[in-house]
């Protein structure tokens, strides 16, 4: 039972991939999160809508947490 109460379908997911610890599970995650993300992309949504600004910052939020990911994997490969 989770104590998280959450306003849209795309934010466990989402949830999800911003707080997972383990690098192994890490773009899984944000892969499940994206996913969540362009499906209700898909769905009708107004530009101005309260949701449609939390969607666009949580792509931007994926994205650095995937260039941090990569980043860092880059550095222990070296």
């Amino acid at each position: 039972m989770s104590l998280i109460q959450f306003n849209y379908s795309w934010q466990p997911a989402y949830h999800a991939a911003v707080c997972e610890m383990e690098d192994a599970r890490m773009m899984g995650r944000i892969f499940e999160a994206r996913t969540a993300i362009e499906h209700r992309l898909l769905g009708p949504i107004e530009q101005d809508d309260q949701e449609h600004r939390e969607l666009v910052v949580a792509q931007n939020i994926l994205e650095a947490l995937t260039c941090e990911w990569i980043d860092k994997n880059e550095r222990l490969q070296n």
